[in-house]
């Protein structure tokens, strides 16, 4: 039975994907919750009697409440799936093809949304070869045309974005303003003359400003008139004027303080995450190094009260950290059109960015030479598995920074450094 072939969008490193198999130090096999869409539980229940079936089918549980892509799960086996084989592969797909997977097995790690001009395909970095993929990228914003193959019968599941044909979602110009804010944003990331921090705070203020002018039209998307808002404010980065009205905040003295609650906040939020499986707890490990590399950089400094100069950061953490940032603009489909306001969808991804950056910036303190590519990938996929995981995890982070008050400019400012 010949495949169903899908063109999308994608960053280059997401072509070059392969699932390895055997060979994952972290398989998405294990430890994850299996859920099987309801055309697939049906071909499941009616497979040929064989030892891989019979534990399939064993381990088969409807949902209750059910939808159709969530209609069922497989239960796990100490951890694993029921269907694996010896050698650490899916006994399903060896024995009867990819058509009966389920879609979330087939996918995994493909995130597709649909922007109503197309679809886009972005990696979830839970997977170790993806992040490692896109740690290495070098022009993590390019995006190429990549060929999704799907077994005839299996549907193309897209996740979120602009799907045409709801009639709440039927505003033409929502793909042109999407098109155009994404541009806006790959032009700020790509500003040399800017600090990663700056970035994302004029990101921040134009998410703000066409929060208000959806509110003042009543939830519409003025092609123009956003159009027009994203013009001023990259003229204003590109004449200066943007660098000058924000340098204030940069005063070091503040930044010390914030940083230092900050650092308590999250010290306070990462002892709540604990209970993880062995690969989470090498992430927690990697976590408390950069945790204790920053608390000696202090101590050694003149403790709290006096301001020091972060260390100059890592030319292969601020890589790994700012193809994160992109790929999470990707996976969260943003900006998306089923976001409360954009401007909070931009927070939360600063919110975790920022945890990234704190954590590969001073990891890479700890290290010094011997910091490698491998100790990013770890942090990013570790870091990404437990957001995935952890159903708690980022209502209390934003909880959290929200006390603390670094959830607004300051904040932003703050987590970035």
């Amino acid at each position: 039975m010949s495949n169903v072939q899908h063109v999308v969008s994608a960053p280059n490193y997401a072509k070059q994907f392969e699932c390895i198999g055997s060979s994952c130090p972290d398989s998405c096999c294990t430890n994850w919750r299996v859920d099987v869409d309801k055309a697939t539980y049906q071909k499941l229940i009616h497979l040929p009697v064989s030892d891989v079936s019979k534990r399939v089918i064993a381990a088969l549980e409807k949902r209750t409440p059910s939808t159709k892509s969530q209609y069922a799960k497989i239960r796990m086996s100490s951890g694993e799936c029921v269907a694996l084989t010896e050698k650490k592969l899916c006994g399903i797909q060896a024995l009867h093809g990819e058509s009966y997977l389920p879609n979330v097995c087939h996918f995994f790690p493909r995130h597709v949304f649909a922007t109503g001009l197309g679809h886009e395909m972005h990696l979830s970095l839970a997977c170790p070869e993806a992040a490692r993929l896109c740690v290495e990228d070098e022009e993590p914003a390019m995006m190429t045309e990549v060929s999704v193959e799907v077994p005839r019968g299996k549907s193309f599941t897209t996740q979120g974005g602009f799907r045409v044909g709801r009639p709440e979602q039927l505003l033409t110009a929502y793909p042109k303003v999407f098109t155009l804010i994404r541009n806006f944003i790959e032009r700020v990331l790509r500003a040399d003359d800017l600090a990663p921090w700056q970035q994302l705070l004029l990101i921040q203020y134009a998410t703000e400003k066409i929060d208000k002018l959806r509110s003042d039209c009543h939830g519409k998307w003025p092609e123009g008139e956003i159009e027009r808002i994203l013009l001023e404010l990259m003229l204003g980065m590109l004449d200066g004027s943007f660098q000058a009205q924000t340098h204030s905040l940069t005063i070091s003295n503040k930044t010390t303080e914030l940083t230092g609650k900050f650092v308590e906040e999250m010290t306070n939020f990462r002892v709540r995450m604990g209970g993880l499986s062995s690969n989470g707890r090498q992430f927690f490990s990697l976590v408390a190094e950069a945790f204790d590399a920053y608390s000696a950089d202090r101590e050694s400094n003149g403790h709290l009260g006096e301001a020091a100069a972060c260390p100059p950061f890592n030319a292969l953490a601020l890589r790994a950290a700012k193809n994160f940032l992109r790929n999470q603009i990707g996976v969260k489909n943003f900006p998306s059109l089923d976001a409360v306001s954009m401007s909070s969808q931009w927070r939360e991804i600063v919110a975790t960015y920022a945890l990234v950056v704190f954590y590969l910036r001073w990891l890479a303190v700890a290290r010094g030479e011997e910091f490698k590519t491998e100790q990013a990938v770890q942090v990013i996929q570790g870091f990404t598995k437990l957001a995935t995981h952890n159903a708690r995890f980022l209502p209390e982070l934003r909880a959290q920074l929200s006390s603390a008050g670094l959830d607004g400019v300051a904040g932003l400012v703050i987590l970035s450094q």
